[in-house]
């Protein structure tokens, strides 16, 4: 009990008796001081709904310009579609675990592609019937680079029993939330940032509402807001926070640095202009003479290349050469591009397409560090988004494909073959890879999946072209037989090559043999 008032006022029991006053946050951590260095630094924490709901619709509408105007934002944007998605989007290839014969599964499998490639045509995938598979992949890429989410709307309609539909994340108000809501329930579920949510934090519903100055409402929002079921909704976002309710864009912590870096940029660029100008001004000489004297028409104000002319008497030219300053700005912008990058979580050579001055050793580093951060976004795609489409596309037409829907867990494993990479010294790769495989250290799969390509694909087009090339070497003998069958017509064609005579060999053996029979 001493102890503990001894702790209220500020004292430290010490074994042995002693005390000595208990340090503040301040003197236990350097970072934590209060001073007038640190006067901007917040001291405080709020959760991510708290920092979210005021920022979120300006970042998404800054972010969302940056998209529209800034070179390097665009790159960077195109440089995730090109490396994440890739000409051939991220491919499916159905797998069976599981029971069955062989025959069976391959049959199944084949069914399983067959349809889903059918599914992934614009006309069954989305309900606006113009966008694809690649298509989806590359708007949800997109929109949650730059809005930091996607949402896609699950409509049971279509050919296969659903179609997607995209949600513009501004009709999920960031700014309205309700911890009073009830529903249909007893208990209630808090609405954060317009997604209601159990005492988990598990999502039971979006609750969409148009947004001002939308010109594409959906028809269905006849009142201000729309409750939806998160089973009908795909919201797609890495979180900021583990108790996240929205996404934050990509963007977020060099949006002011890239306005800052165009403004410059606009900026040199008016002053180089300025300075490229070379203007004249005309000085007039009041003590001199008359006003009367001289019109505003006899004054010169265009002056051509090679010619001389002559200045009215009372009038001096002025020569206006503005300077351009331009020492530094390409290191100043090279900073600036460095620190973008890094925001971005992209290499400078890549962002900035400046590959001066970097090493191999260098630029192997950062190509490999590109390639990781790519393959992260791939398997997000992935995980967030296509698994869960391929699983309900398997649910609701397991019975057309041929499939018991028993045979479901067997079926919802497929692999998902994103885009390769190409190495930047293919000799000393291919020389790895060969003595990986030689040591036993990677396998064929792993050295095929590592360039794009699905394993099972490539092994069976293998086994095509050697059948092939079999096909090819039994029709070049057969018709090697029919030109020496047609060169020696007598000959019997299925009669032994070395019968109907004697080798040299064997001849001098039989001599040899009739003289030992002489002998005797």
């Amino acid at each position: 009990m001493f102890e503990g008032l001894l702790r209220l006022v500020g004292i430290e029991p010490m074994v042995g008796g002693a005390v000595v006053p208990s340090p503040k946050a301040e003197e236990r951590f350097l970072n934590a001081r209060h001073d007038r260095l640190t006067a901007d630094w917040r001291p405080y924490n709020q959760s991510a709904s708290q920092e979210l709901r005021w920022a979120l619709r300006t970042l998404r509408a800054r972010a969302r310009q940056a998209a529209q105007d800034d070179d390097y934002f665009k790159k960077y944007l195109n440089l995730c579609v090109e490396n994440v998605i890739g000409p051939r989007g991220i491919r499916m290839r159905p797998r069976i675990e599981g029971g069955g014969s062989e025959t069976i599964n391959k049959k199944r499998k084949e069914a399983i592609e067959r349809e889903w490639r059918e599914f992934c045509r614009p006309e069954n995938l989305s309900v606006c019937g113009t966008v694809d598979l690649i298509d989806l992949l590359t708007i949800a890429l997109r929109t949650i680079l730059t809005d930091g989410e996607c949402v896609f709307w699950i409509r049971y309609t279509g050919k296969y029993g659903m179609q997607l539909q995209f949600v513009d994340p501004d009709y999920l108000d960031e700014n309205w939330s309700n911890f009073e809501y009830a529903g249909s329930q007893s208990v209630k579920n808090p609405i954060i940032m317009s997604v209601e949510k159990d005492v988990y934090g598990k999502p039971l519903a979006y609750w969409l509402s148009p947004p001002a100055g939308q010109l594409d409402a959906f028809n269905l929002l006849s009142t201000s807001r729309l409750r939806v079921p998160a089973e009908e909704m795909m919201h797609l976002f890495e979180p900021y926070r583990g108790n996240s309710s929205r996404g934050v864009p990509s963007a977020h912590t060099v949006l002011k640095r890239m306005h800052d870096l165009a403004r410059f940029e606009e900026a040199t660029i008016v002053n180089e202009r300025v300075s490229a100008a070379k203007m004249m001004f005309i000085q007039k000489d009041v003590a001199s003479m008359d006003e009367d004297e001289l019109t505003d028409e006899d004054i010169i104000q265009n002056v051509e290349p090679g010619t001389v002319e002559i200045l009215p008497a009372g009038y001096t030219a002025k020569e206006f050469d503005p300077k351009g300053v331009t020492t530094g700005l390409e290191e100043f912008r090279r900073e600036f591009l460095k620190a973008i990058a890094a925001g971005l979580g992209v290499s400078y050579g890549a962002l900035a397409q400046d590959q001066n001055n970097t090493s191999y050793s260098t630029l192997r580093a950062f190509l490999l560090a590109d390639q990781n951060f790519y393959k992260m976004k791939q398997g997000f795609l992935i995980r967030k988004l296509l698994r869960p489409i391929f699983e309900r596309f398997l649910l609701l037409n397991l019975p057309t494909i041929g499939i018991p829907v028993r045979a479901f867990d067997s079926c919802k494993y497929p692999a998902f073959t994103a885009q390769g990479f190409v190495s930047i010294d293919p000799s000393k790769d291919s020389n790895a890879d060969k003595t990986d495989l030689e040591n036993r250290v990677k396998s064929r799969s792993q050295i095929i999946e590592g360039r794009g390509e699905d394993p099972e694909e490539v092994f069976e087009q293998i086994e095509k072209e050697n059948e092939r090339f079999m096909e090819i070497d039994r029709a070049k003998m057969e018709m090697d037989a029919a030109a020496k069958a047609a060169a020696n017509p007598n000959a019997d064609p299925n009669a032994d090559p070395n019968a109907g005579g004697e080798s040299a060999n064997q001849a001098k053996d039989n001599a040899v043999e009739g003289d030992d029979e002489n002998d005797d």
